[in-house]
């Protein structure tokens, strides 16, 4: 998302923090969206979330690198419930 045919939106540099920062903050603006958490917060549930998904893969019987779209999306779903 922060990258079309080869152009940046903005400059992220390879970074995973600032790249969430720029699309987050591209998406706020294009919505028009309020009370979006910054990007800070938002890349810091990621790496919980990044942390948590083994344990929430086991509890499943399925394995991290193997998850469909649907199986992820799942899994996010499970984890936002325990997390909100």
């Amino acid at each position: 998302m922060s990258d079309i045919a080869g152009q940046d939106i903005r400059v992220h540099r390879g970074h995973p923090d600032k790249a969430i920062t720029e699309v987050r903050d591209w998406l706020v603006g294009v919505s028009k969206t309020l009370g979006v958490p910054g990007g800070m917060e938002i890349g810091q549930r990621y790496m919980r979330f990044a942390n948590d998904l083994p344990r929430i893969c086991e509890r499943l019987k399925r394995h991290p690198k193997n998850l469909t779209f649907a199986d992820f999306f799942e899994t996010v779903d499970l984890w936002l419930e325990v997390e909100t």
